[in-house]
């Protein structure tokens, strides 16, 4: 339980009072109880919660001022993925303020993943902001209590979760995930390796424009571009017609009212199934897969290990994951006394290969693993930026001519439909 964790980063811009900074922490934390928790297993029956009233906040500060500011941010963050972490004594996290420049900070939060999502990293890193804002206005005591956050509990979220039809859940999953006969991971020319490689690329401002206009043009949502694209890539280097995949989701689509406020452990992770039809419009695929995908998100409340249950599939269902970062953003303040800028959600990821989407003015594409090398995964990256830009230049050409391998023949699975 030490291994599962989060690396939140963020970058500062400004005159920083650390001690302000420090309190705006405690603020918060006092505010939840999911960031006050420790987890017990040992002895009991199963693993129990148990909140503290209070706790000290884990705070350090280190001065990197000078040339060689960046490389001991790398050290750092480096020693810091090295040290444990437990969930045994709360608060289950710990922060670092790393000092740049005068006025450039990093804000490293190491947590526990168990206890916490993306999603919620960012909601109290801007609760966090807000708090600054006010101890730094006067408008927030140092000594003052915590105000209570209107939001539902976790625990709420729990209980909303056991009222959903699960039989429901289990026909849709079944339906969909039938006659599934398991995919493996494509490999390029590099060789697998037991450790992780990492590559990246960012699209530039004036291919995510285009994105955009696409997605407007045709109503198409950025989850489903994505999907599309990442299917047809895994396809691309495999014999299969028949994709499935993993994707992360908030876990926030409900109907309980405030959920999206929510602070704890709410994503979920649901398979992706596409067919390809080579002589299907791209177009017109992606709006099967997105008609596909909002019938899915109405079960999206089902856990993993439940459709995995279901799929009646022996063996992982999928080795590959597919996280669009999607994450609450900190309201626009110009006049604020810092600005935050490349926040990071340090998602550890144990997939043979995972892909991680940042949307924005300038597409970001990171993709990780320990099936390919890193010669690989930049390979497989200018796939993916091929063809996008193959799609948004003719986004009504058929499948066979936006990837040409599909010519090949494969059987096609017979796949659920949307209704």
């Amino acid at each position: 339980m030490q291994a599962c964790r989060l690396q939140v980063r963020c970058t500062l811009q400004g005159n920083v009072e650390a001690s302000h900074l420090r309190q705006a922490w405690a603020t918060v934390v006092d505010q939840h109880p999911v960031l006050r928790s420790s987890v017990h297993w040992e002895g009991v029956k199963q693993p129990l919660q148990v909140v503290a009233r209070q706790v000290t906040l884990p705070w350090q500060e280190i001065d990197a001022r000078g040339s060689a500011a960046q490389h001991t941010l790398e050290d750092f963050l480096t020693t810091d993925s090295a040290q444990p972490l437990t969930l045994l004594q709360a608060p289950a996290l710990r922060l670092t303020l790393v000092r740049l420049t005068d006025c450039t900070y990093e804000l490293v939060w190491t947590c526990h993943h168990l206890l916490l999502d993306g999603w919620s990293g960012a909601l109290v890193i801007n609760q966090v902001l807000t708090a600054y804002e006010q101890l730094a206005n006067g408008k927030l005591s140092e000594t003052a209590p915590a105000t209570t956050v209107q939001a539902p509990t976790h625990q709420q979220y729990v209980q909303w979760l056991a009222q959903q039809d699960t039989s429901a859940a289990a026909a849709f999953w079944k339906r969909t995930l039938s006659g599934y006969a398991g995919q493996p991971l494509p490999v390029l020319p590099d060789q697998p390796t037991s450790e992780r490689a990492e590559a990246g690329v960012s699209l530039g401002e004036t291919l995510s424009e285009k994105v955009q206009e696409l997605l407007r043009s045709h109503h198409l949502t950025f989850n489903t571009l994505m999907q599309g694209l990442w299917s047809l890539c895994l396809y691309q280097n495999s014999d299969q017609a028949d994709v499935l995949f993993g994707a992360t989701v908030s876990g926030r689509q409900g109907d309980l009212p405030g959920v999206e406020s929510i602070v704890g452990l709410l994503i979920n992770v649901l398979p992706v199934r596409a067919t390809v039809v080579p002589r299907q419009s791209a177009l017109d695929w992606l709006q099967t897969l997105q008609a596909q995908q909002v019938e899915a998100s109405q079960y999206a409340y089902a856990s993993q290990s439940q459709i995995q249950t279901w799929s009646g599939y022996v063996g992982q269902l999928f080795n590959s994951l597919l996280v669009i970062e999607n994450y609450p953003t900190p309201p626009s303040n110009p006049t604020g006394r810092l600005q935050l800028s490349h926040l990071q959600s340090g998602i550890v990821s144990t997939y043979g290969l995972t892909l991680v989407v940042k949307p924005g003015r300038n597409i970001h594409l990171h993709l990780e693993g320990n099936c390919l090398g890193h010669t690989a995964l930049n390979e497989r990256l200018q796939q993916l930026k091929t063809l996008l830009t193959s799609l948004l230049t003719q986004p009504n050409q058929r499948l066979e001519v936006l990837v040409p391998s599909i010519t090949r023949t494969v059987p096609l699975p017979q796949v659920s439909q949307p209704t």
